[in-house]
């Protein structure tokens, strides 16, 4: 999750896909989902903030365009 997380937006080599085996798909989403319901959103001198914000309006926009088209693809987009 690091190289989804820790970037705010700023390096066009992050990672944005888990290619993840049939048999495993499941144990693998769900400590995922553990993963990210740790995460603590908030102001990067916080010391309690493990993400701070996106690097900018524009890739806040972007990112949440990733998560509507896949909504409207009916893909399985889930919240921790």
């Amino acid at each position: 999750l690091v190289g989804i997380l820790s970037c705010a937006g700023q390096v066009c080599s992050a990672t944005s896909r888990l290619l993840i085996q049939r048999p495993i798909y499941d144990a693998v989403v769900e400590r995922v989902l553990e993963k990210m319901a740790a995460v603590v959103v908030g102001k990067p001198l916080d010391a309690a903030t493990t993400m701070g914000p996106l690097v900018s309006r524009e890739q806040q926009e972007r990112v949440l365009g990733f998560v509507e088209r896949a909504r409207q693809a009916a893909l399985d987009v889930r919240q921790p």
